[in-house]
């Protein structure tokens, strides 16, 4: 006779996962905050930086990205694997964060309701993680305003992308099934 144990079973995380999910949601952020990056650079490689009235170590000075290259596209990859460092464990905390209201709640692990809850999370944390990657790429943090505007266009962004990969490839955890338990017969 086999019997099954009650419960649901345990939940593993599934790393490959977990890295496209943090990845992408770095890229987001990055590609966002890249459309606002001014050229900082000449093909030269030198850097280029407004005039400013008292030099340009003083406080009038416009601060332009750190110029550790003179090619966009090295600045957008480095910036976000800078980024992905920080969203991965964000995407860890989102989903220890489900795991432990599904476990309360008595949820299954998988349904629509909890692929647009981890959606949600993974895009709140995107936008928290705006602002260390604007003062990365940017050398300096945004202005109110525009760090709104930023946060918006990445949460749209960040929600879109989590949808689509939780159908794509699931969510970053699978249950573990508990084994059957052989009862010796008598």
């Amino acid at each position: 006779m086999v019997v099954r144990p009650r419960g649901q079973g345990a939940l593993v995380l599934s790393p490959a996962k977990l890295a496209v999910f943090a990845l992408l949601h770095s890229v987001v952020v990055t590609w966002v905050l890249s459309a606002r990056v001014p050229a900082s650079t000449t093909p030269a490689g030198r850097s280029v930086t407004g005039a400013a009235a008292t030099g340009h170590h003083g406080s009038s000075a416009v601060p332009g990205p750190p110029p550790f290259c003179a090619e966009p596209l090295p600045h957008f990859i480095g910036t976000a694997v800078l980024a992905a460092h920080v969203a991965l464990v964000l995407v860890v905390v989102c989903v220890l964060v489900v795991r432990e209201v599904l476990r309360r709640k008595g949820r299954p692990h998988d349904s629509l309701p909890v692929r647009f809850g981890f959606a949600t999370l993974t895009s709140v944390a995107a936008v928290a993680m705006t602002p260390l990657v604007a003062s990365v790429s940017l050398g300096a943090l945004p202005s109110l305003r525009q760090f709104l505007v930023d946060a918006a266009t990445v949460g749209r962004c960040a929600f879109l992308l989590a949808l689509v990969l939780t159908v794509l490839i699931g969510l970053p955890w699978r249950q573990r099934v508990p084994a059957p338990v052989q009862l010796p017969t008598t």
